[in-house]
């Protein structure tokens, strides 16, 4: 799976990718959400990863701009610090497919990433109920 990975946070980008590779998927990252509608169209994504919280063009701001591309996008997990249910529901309503709290263990981010993208959980994937919404 190609996985476009959006994080301000340059040691996250390299730990997800350290991960995200290691399980078998095509990862590009980038650590600016303007990046992120250019990279849409020439990596051709079938997830997105995007953090929330990031200067200059925040996670909000690009779920927004992805859906005025006017194509089909693909699953967006939100990731972010912000626990506040009105947080979590402005990331839904501007077009996440799910939101994963900050910080997450690894079984917690694949186990998302399988829900969102119809693959299920992996073996083992587990994690307390409420560390991540998907709608």
């Amino acid at each position: 799976m190609r996985i476009l990975v959006c994080d301000d946070n340059a040691d996250i980008r390299e730990l997800l990718t350290s991960v995200l590779e290691g399980e078998g998927h095509e990862v590009l990252c980038t650590g600016d959400g303007r990046e992120v509608l250019a990279e849409v169209g020439r990596f051709a994504p079938d997830l997105i990863l995007l953090d929330i919280r990031m200067p200059d063009f925040d996670g909000l701001e690009v779920l927004k701009a992805l859906r005025l591309l006017g194509r089909p996008l693909p699953p967006v997990v939100a990731v972010s610090a912000k626990t506040l249910d009105e947080d979590r529901r402005a990331a839904v309503e501007a077009g996440a497919s799910a939101y994963l709290l900050k910080p997450f263990s690894m079984g917690d981010l694949l186990a998302v990433i399988g829900r969102v993208t119809g693959g299920g959980p992996p073996q083992g994937a587990g994690g307390a109920p409420g560390e991540a919404s998907s709608r």
